[in-house]
């Protein structure tokens, strides 16, 4: 159901999501050279070479996008997908610690100066749209009582 407002949050909130996927989470520069982050690895920019894999967070982020995709299609339960846009609520601001630790873990541990990208506020931007979503199926499910109420 593409016409329920909450739906649209939840889209957004996929899309946002889906956007790390392809673009880097971070950029450190040094001594050494230029260090791109990514998703799952800590790429050399000028070598092309991986320095470190970071699989708990791909796998993080996996889960969080498949989630919020998913609760998409549980418009028939309400009170299923109000549980499931909180957890992956909660999850989209795990991630978005985990991205910004992950960035500065790698930039003390290669001894380079760690900046800010503006990719780390994705995963804020997601759980501020899953919250909302949550307010806005809440108030499906209140009307749904309310009318249940009158018969």
């Amino acid at each position: 159901m593409i016409q329920r407002i909450q739906t649209i949050y939840i889209l957004l909130a996929v899309a946002a999501l889906t956007s790390l996927f392809f673009i880097d989470l971070g950029h450190i520069s040094g001594e050494i050279g230029l260090v791109n982050i990514t998703f799952y690895s800590v790429v050399d920019a000028i070598n092309g070479g991986v320095l470190i894999y970071l699989w708990p967070l791909a796998i993080m982020l996996s889960i969080t996008t498949l989630l919020s995709f998913l609760a998409i299609f549980l418009y028939r339960n309400r009170l299923l997908q109000m549980r499931v846009s909180t957890i992956c609520a909660t999850l989209s601001i795990a991630l978005a610690i985990i991205m910004l630790l992950s960035n500065i873990l790698v930039a003390n541990s290669l001894d380079m100066n760690w900046h800010f990208h503006w990719s780390l506020s994705l995963p804020l931007v997601s759980s501020i749209l899953l919250i909302g979503a949550y307010g806005k199926i809440r108030k499906d499910e209140e009307l749904i009582r309310s009318l249940n109420r009158l018969r």
